[in-house]
């Protein structure tokens, strides 16, 4: 759910990128099978995603914290 920039910075191995603005457009080549696991740069818009999801019937969990915190958690953030 980051933006194109924001992908090219970095992004979670394996994962799918679709931004916000096209995902109702696209819902339809997601699986219904599957569980979701959105992530932006902080969590605010994955957070309003995951509730996109879940209003069209799909399970989702939002990565608190988002793209910032994945960096963090795995050690990959820049030592400043």
């Amino acid at each position: 759910m980051r933006t194109p920039r924001e992908v090219e910075a970095g992004a979670i191995p394996g994962s799918l990128h679709i931004p916000i603005d096209e995902l109702r457009g696209r819902f339809g080549e997601l699986p219904r099978d599957k569980e979701f696991l959105v992530y932006c740069a902080t969590g605010l818009r994955s957070y309003v995603v995951c509730r996109m999801l879940t209003q069209n019937g799909f399970r989702c969990r939002n990565l608190s914290g988002g793209y910032t915190f994945y960096l963090a958690a795995t050690g990959k953030l820049p030592k400043i």
